[in-house]
């Protein structure tokens, strides 16, 4: 089953941006200078979907848990809804329980020959 909406922006504080959202049946996403991305179009098959959205249903997410104490200076913004909403949030210098997990998930699904990695040039710390 395809999202109701899928959206992921992760922005520094001084600069540099990283999106993926969904664009048709697949994920369109950038990185680089707000208001200069360049973006790419990936085609995403109705069995990735399902697999991406059990990917992240397994991720323990707890956006309470929180480290206070962690300036990176990011700010993340993040919207994924299948059938029900299963991750929302907006929030600075993300450092709670389950993120990491969630931003790998997210990059495995920008690996292309552009960004053969993934879109993160930067792990969490």
């Amino acid at each position: 089953m395809l999202p109701k909406k899928f959206i992921y922006e992760e922005s520094g504080f001084f600069g540099g941006q990283q999106i993926i959202q969904l664009k048709d049946n697949g994920l369109e996403f950038g990185e680089g200078e707000p208001f200069a991305l360049n973006f790419i179009y990936k085609e995403v098959s109705l069995a990735d979907w399902k697999a991406i959205e059990e990917s992240i249903k397994e991720v323990d997410l707890d956006i309470r848990d929180r480290d206070e104490d962690i300036m990176d200076g990011t700010q993340v913004s993040c919207w994924i809804t299948f059938k029900k909403r299963l991750v929302k949030f907006e929030i600075s210098n993300p450092n709670f329980s389950g993120y990491k997990e969630l931003r790998k998930i997210l990059n495995d699904l920008t690996r292309c020959e552009e960004y053969p990695t993934g879109i993160f040039i930067y792990d969490v710390p």
